[in-house]
């Protein structure tokens, strides 16, 4: 008797880590679901929410909330160095970002938000291309970092805006193109099943 109740325990086990092992898989299933369908759209608003947050602060600290500004400015210390002549400012205070940094950002927010109109058939850009982008960049930044001259808020922001929208043209249609084929190599083997089921 006790065999059989551990043969069936044993058994409702099983049972049990299936059912769990299956509420993940249908959880991360949805996940991927949700990513493949609104992969831009999530894209759009981290990319929004970033520079809106980086902008806010000066005006948190011109509204005299420095416990809330300090935080969010020293974190975005990690993606920006932050250097004050190389910034704009904001009601006399300086955002988060360098002048650089937001016209390459602003740049990658823009231009996710144009792709959603042209993401049905925009071509990437060609490598090369994409290497043309980064080369103001690279001048400009090279140059004043060896100290052979100062670049201006007019040069990093157009070349950081120039780098910024050929990241998008470059990377987006990739994805597009990776979702597209995920998409596409998912109706077979679904199709198939259901004829399984049929």
């Amino acid at each position: 008797m006790s065999g059989t109740q551990g043969v069936s325990g044993v058994g409702q086990a099983q049972l049990a880590g299936g059912a769990a092992r299956r509420g993940v898989g249908a959880w991360g299933k949805r996940a991927a679901d949700l990513f493949e369908r609104r992969w831009l759209l999530i894209l759009n608003v981290v990319l929004g929410s970033f520079i809106a947050l980086a902008a806010l602060v000066p005006i948190l600290f011109a509204l005299g909330w420095a416990g809330v500004a300090s935080p969010i400015f020293l974190a975005y210390h990690y993606v920006c160095a932050q250097i004050p002549a190389h910034s704009y400012f904001l009601l006399g205070y300086q955002m988060a970002l360098c002048a650089r940094n937001l016209a390459i950002y602003s740049s990658l927010f823009v231009g996710s938000l144009a792709f959603r109109r042209v993401r049905d058939w925009l071509p990437p850009l060609d490598w090369r291309l994409w290497v043309v982008t980064m080369v103001p960049m690279a001048l400009d930044g090279g140059t004043q970092l060896f100290g052979w001259r100062e670049s201006n808020w007019e040069l990093r922001t157009l070349t950081g805006a120039i780098f910024g929208l050929g990241v998008c043209w470059f990377l987006l249609p990739m994805v597009q193109d990776a979702v597209n084929s995920a998409r596409q190599s998912f109706q077979p083997s679904q199709s198939a099943a259901t004829l399984q089921v049929g």
